[in-house]
């Protein structure tokens, strides 16, 4: 039998892991140059400011997820990104070539944390603690 300790423990460390993925993809598209071929996804918006946005979207996400404040927000819109990001990799063939394979595990764990929040080990917690 798991004890409670160990579930804590599970959740931290899916929301540390999926919060860093989102904090180095987020800071890959604002200081490293990783950015996706947005142009095609939103032509109608100027793929800097796309790319701008997205980033500091993903690094906000990233922090939130890992400190688990805004828990079920944050994890929310990483799953909005997340299906976005399938769906535009599907409908424009490069969803092996761009490596989203890895996105539908991670869409999985955000989905998760969505729903159940970030439990014992976080901001949340202490916020709800103190109420």
């Amino acid at each position: 039998m798991v004890s409670e300790n160990m579930k804590d423990l599970t959740w931290l460390v899916l929301r540390l892991t999926a919060g860093v993925v989102f904090l180095i993809a987020g800071l890959g598209k604002l200081f490293w140059g990783a950015a996706p071929p947005v142009e095609k996804v939103l032509p109608f918006l100027p793929a800097p400011t796309t790319i701008l946005l997205l980033g500091l979207l993903e690094v906000v996400v990233g922090v939130l997820v890992m400190v688990g404040l805004l828990t079920k927000i944050a994890s929310s819109a990483a799953v909005v990104l997340y299906v976005i990001f399938i769906v535009s990799g599907i409908a424009l063939g490069m969803f092996q070539a761009a490596g989203l394979l890895k996105d539908v595990a991670l869409l999985g764990g955000m989905l998760a944390l969505a729903v159940f929040g970030a439990h014992t080990y976080s901001v949340d917690a202490w916020l709800a603690k103190k109420k």
